[in-house]
């Protein structure tokens, strides 16, 4: 037996986590279904092991699989032979092997939602809410084109912010090169020549070379020491008290803040708006939307708003309790609440914030080009003109 810890949302919303004993992996699953709870994260204690083969199906690979399956299963096709159809297409044989398993889960008799819940870190818990909903309300197709649109969205964002890296990012680099080519080699033969001079050298020069000098002598123990930060820090993150002060801290850098802001509330309200549309009570709802959102403080905000609608509260009056949600996210939940239409003013919402989080990346990223071009070149520029600089204090004296 191995022990398990999960967490895991109960129809009602209700979150719990805690521990249990089960022979491998899909034992622990059909546990939790058994009492009611849909699997948000599993892992097993003894091995630390996150609970999933994280490389049975990539991100294209989930996006193709969701796609083609939506697109089957609208064309009529029947759920088995479909995952068939998508399992053929899949281009590794670990995500044929995936798909496989899910169908014969499926043949054996058990809903798609609970053969995805064996694979529960593979598929999101959006996946899970949204398709256990759809069947349950006998509309997969359109969960399916739900989740299918929703990955879409995801997947767009992604490579345009990746897309719009590899320049910036390719400058950064070259320059960073040069530099280190600088301090290793260049700065060290002027120091050579400088050495055998009487001459006076120009402070700017002077402070050039006190940086190769500083470089040369203690560079990879500085090197060692940011790497040790770094890996120190991200060890500190996975501590969840931790990670909230960081995640808050950033949703305070000003317009740095609110673009991460609005990217997480743009995938909240756009999930939140699918689980709705999918026939998915609020609370649940609420609940898998929470455990979308990658900034921790956003996810804790969330889940208060949730347990605020569990007590009674309205969504848009929960909502406004909490000050790291906009005001007119606040507004506009009133709004549709009193004209019975919050899945669909959640999902236009999540359209406005989606473009204007295109409009302000493609601002920063058409800034960061030239900023990054001068800052660096400017650092190279220095640098030559402190070493001519000396070399003209040579001359003088040679003079």
């Amino acid at each position: 037996m191995v022990r398990y810890v999960f967490k895991a949302v109960s129809a009602e919303g209700r979150r719990s986590q805690g521990g249990l004993d089960a022979v491998d992996d899909a034992g622990a699953v059909d546990q939790l279904l058994q009492r009611g709870l849909t699997p948000l994260t599993l892992k097993a204690e003894a091995t630390g092991r996150r609970w999933r083969r994280s490389a049975d199906l990539t991100r294209g690979e989930r996006l193709s699989f969701i796609r083609d399956l939506a697109n089957l299963a609208a064309a009529g096709f029947a759920l088995e032979p479909a995952l068939g159809l998508v399992g053929d297409q899949m281009p590794r044989a670990a995500a044929m092997e995936l798909v496989a398993g899910l169908r014969q889960r499926v043949r054996a008799g058990e809903t798609l939602g609970r053969a995805m819940a064996a694979y529960s870190t593979v598929f999101p818990p959006e996946f899970l809410g949204l398709v256990t909903a759809g069947e349950q309300g006998g509309s997969l197709a359109e969960a399916l084109g739900h989740l299918s649109a929703l990955e879409e969205a995801r997947s767009h964002f992604r490579q345009r912010l990746v897309s719009a890296m590899i320049y910036p990012a390719l400058i950064a680099l070259l320059t960073l090169a040069a530099l280190g080519v600088m301090a290793g080699y260049v700065l060290p033969q002027f120091q050579d020549l400088f050495a055998g001079s009487k001459a006076k050298l120009p402070t700017a020069t002077l402070a050039v070379l006190a940086v190769g000098d500083f470089l040369g002598r203690y560079g990879p123990l500085f090197l060692a020491a940011a790497t040790g930060g770094i890996l120190i820090f991200l060890r500190a993150l996975k501590y969840r008290e931790v990670r909230a002060r960081v995640d808050r801290l950033v949703l305070s850098l000003g317009p740095l803040g609110r673009l991460v802001r609005d990217a997480q509330l743009a995938l909240y309200t756009r999930t939140l708006a699918s689980l709705l549309s999918g026939g998915v009570p609020l609370a649940p709802a609420l609940a898998t939307a929470s455990a979308c959102l990658g900034n921790h403080a956003l996810a804790a905000a969330s889940d208060r708003v949730r347990l605020r609608v569990r007590g009674g509260e309205s969504l848009s009056h929960a909502t406004g309790a909490e000050p790291l949600f906009p005001r007119r996210l606040v507004r506009l939940l009133a709004m549709a609440e009193q004209t019975a239409s919050l899945p669909r003013a959640l999902l236009d919402l999540s359209q406005v914030l989606e473009r204007e989080r295109g409009m302000a990346l493609d601002r920063a990223l058409s800034l960061l080009t030239p900023v990054l071009t001068l800052i660096l070149g400017g650092m190279v520029g220095a640098i030559f003109a402190a070493l001519i600089s000396g070399i003209m204090s040579l001359n003088d004296i040679a003079i």
